[in-house]
């Protein structure tokens, strides 16, 4: 018997940019890759530069973007601090982790794949 990981993935948009963008709250901050960032574009850009360590231990290196806008259709987050890095070093384009989801009390649904405030 094959068990398929069970996936969530969510349309967020970073400063009205939509990024489809995988929900992992095992993850401990938001990541993008750079090509996703740069379509987000300049209003934001990188503010710190910072070294990461990904679930197998890897060291990533990256840049913290301030990006004053983001959130999906039913939840709304302010002041994100996303870390961007090269698009060679993930698996999908955006890993929405716990330092947006923790920020409020949320659902996530599991059967109907979305995330909505509680």
């Amino acid at each position: 018997m094959t068990v398929l990981p069970l996936l969530l993935v969510l349309q967020v948009y970073f400063d009205g940019v939509p990024v489809p963008c995988l929900v992992d709250t095992g993850a401990t901050m938001t990541v993008l890759s750079a090509t996703q960032a740069e379509r987000i574009g300049s209003r934001s850009g990188p503010f710190a530069k910072v070294r990461a360590q990904t679930v197998s231990g890897q060291p990533l290196w990256g840049d913290v973007w301030r990006i004053p806008n983001v959130g999906t259709d039913s939840i709304g987050w302010s002041h994100a601090l996303p870390l961007v890095v090269p698009a060679k070093s993930m698996t999908h384009d955006c890993v929405l982790g716990t330092d947006l989801l923790g920020q409020q009390p949320i659902v996530i649904d599991w059967v109907r794949r979305e995330v909505r405030a509680a």
